[in-house]
Order: structure tokens, then sequence, then C-alpha cells
């Protein structure tokens, strides 16, 4: 369990798709009573999405939130097809941890109104893809984009130094991914406040 320290603390998880980002946010809100905050992206909404924890905006819409100030955390991918995310800074104001998925893009630009731990998941994501019964041609598409960001970010060393913990996913069970994060999140004690 997280402690009384961390209700005013944000998570930002960062990995692959299919890497299990989605199940280790769903198991600490279960568990802990840890908030979602709801993501603000341009992108086209997935099969597996859940509705309520996007909102699906135009890129006009997601640049009028951006000048408005509205966002305490923000990503913006410009290649093609461009794609933003962001999260409102009133998802910041819970008393509760929140937790993020986190956009490799933003890092190390992003500045988080409170405390925060940066997590990166790692493993065999097309086992994660799979294990959620993905098609081929999902998990094709999945592979390709899994590869540019494993090659821009997740495998870079100046990208991974912003990182505070690992946490590797061996996909057995939900238990033993809650339980190598709470291992991980042990072993680093001092987060970060900008």
């Amino acid at each position: 369990m997280m402690s009384k320290a961390m209700r005013t603390h944000a998570f930002f998880f960062f990995g692959c798709s299919g890497i299990g980002k989605s199940t280790l946010i769903s198991l600490l809100v279960e568990l802990d009573q840890a908030y979602q905050a709801r993501l603000v992206t341009t992108r086209p909404k997935r099969g597996d999405d859940v509705e309520t924890k996007f909102e699906y905006v135009t890129r006009e819409t997601f640049d009028e939130h951006y000048r408005s100030g509205a966002f305490a955390y923000h990503a913006i991918d410009d290649k093609t097809p461009f794609v933003a995310y962001g999260i409102r800074k009133d998802e910041f104001n819970r008393g509760r941890p929140v937790l993020c998925h986190g956009s490799p893009h933003a890092l190390p630009d992003s500045r988080v109104p409170i405390s925060h731990t940066l997590v990166l998941l790692e493993g065999d994501a097309l086992k994660g893809l799979r294990l959620r019964n993905a098609d081929a041609k999902e998990c094709k598409e999945r592979q390709l984009a899994n590869e540019e960001l494993r090659h821009r970010y997740y495998e870079n060393a100046r990208w991974r130094s912003n990182i505070h913990i690992i946490v590797r996913n061996a996909f057995t069970k939900r238990k033993d991914l809650l339980d190598e994060f709470y291992a991980q999140l042990s072993r680093r004690r001092v987060c970060v406040a900008t």
C-alpha cells in the first residue's frame, strides 16, 4: 500500500503498448483508492480504451486548452500522425495519489504541480497484447509503434535517466505485477517535486 505521504503525489506510467500500464493503474486504483487522471488526447479511440479514462478532442480543441493554460502536463508528438496528450490541472487536486499514463514525448520538458514518480514498465509487450486478445493486425500495428518508442525513448540512456523506477512485467499474475511495483517503489524513497 502507498503511505499517507503519497496522498498528494502523482505517478506517471510509461512503456510500450501492451506492457501493462492500464492493468497496473487499475490495480492501484482498486487497492489504494488512488485516482486515475483522465487523459485528454487527439489520438483516435482504440478498441480497448475505457471512455471514462479518456477525453477525445480535435487538435483545435486541444490547442485551445493548451493556450488557456488548462493543462498541468502535456505532450505533443508532431510526427505523422499528429498526436497530443494532456492532463488538466484540476485532476491533481484530489487528495489522493494520482495515476497517469505518461507520454515519452513529454520528458524531460513537463512540469508537474505536485511531487511525482516516473515509472517505466518493461517486458514482452507482444505477450501483453496477445493476453488481451489483440488480433494479428492490431499486434502488428502496435509492434511497429513500440519499435519506434523503444528506439526513440525507452532504450535511450538520456531519456531513461529521467525515470525513477523500472518495473518488469513478467505477465504471470496481476498480483505479481503489483508486488513488483511496490518492491521497486520501496527502493525509491526520494521522489521529485517541481
